[in-house]
């Protein structure tokens, strides 16, 4: 008996409302709280990137995407995923950049360890490696920033770092191009 209705035919439930069999509904609900979805985009790369990387550095951006939040009070969900591939038979590294900076999403400070945002190990220069890897990002840029990973490996001297191809990139039915991505969504509180 608290249900209200005003003139217009708004309802409103003052507390938890179950709803059982077949409804039809038309128009906006509000008061749910946060996380809606404001606003998305994806880069969707195909080509390849490859750079010698000198020892315990990282490359360029080898993928990015520009992007410019609705509100600094917004969440951003950055989503990437990359295939990458090294010379290096050993440690493959993956860094997300933001506006050119090392970002907060890497892991904690542990003696002489590189802190990165994911890494996998390969016993082989031939094996290229899915890495994923997701960050909320707060406070976002209402300008356009770029967003970016950039690839490192573990030799003490230069190697070649992928992204989308490997290091032996035969021409071969057996060797193959992979895409990666990154995805931002952006949520209001």
């Amino acid at each position: 008996d608290a249900i209200t209705m005003d003139g217009s035919g708004n309802v409103t439930f003052p507390a938890n409302a179950t709803i059982s069999g077949n409804v039809s509904c038309s128009g906006t609900a509000t008061g749910f709280g946060g996380g809606k979805l404001v606003n998305y985009a994806q880069t969707f790369k195909t080509d390849v990137f490859s750079q010698d990387v000198s020892a315990n550095n990282d490359s360029n951006d080898a993928i990015s995407i520009s992007y410019a939040a609705d509100s600094s009070s917004n969440k951003l969900l950055i989503i990437a995923s990359l295939n990458i591939n090294s010379e290096e038979v050993g440690m493959a590294m993956a860094t997300l950049y933001i506006g050119g900076s090392k970002s907060s999403a890497i892991g904690n400070s542990a003696g002489n360890r590189t802190r990165i945002s994911a890494q996998t190990a390969s016993t082989s220069s031939d094996r290229t490696h899915s890495l994923a890897h997701q960050y909320l990002h707060s406070s976002p840029s209402t300008s356009s920033t770029t967003y970016s990973y950039r690839l490192r490996h573990g030799a003490p001297v230069p190697k070649y770092m992928y992204l989308n191809a490997r290091y032996s990139d035969s021409d071969s039915y057996r060797t193959g191009r992979a895409t990666s991505t990154i995805t931002i969504m952006e949520f209001a509180p």
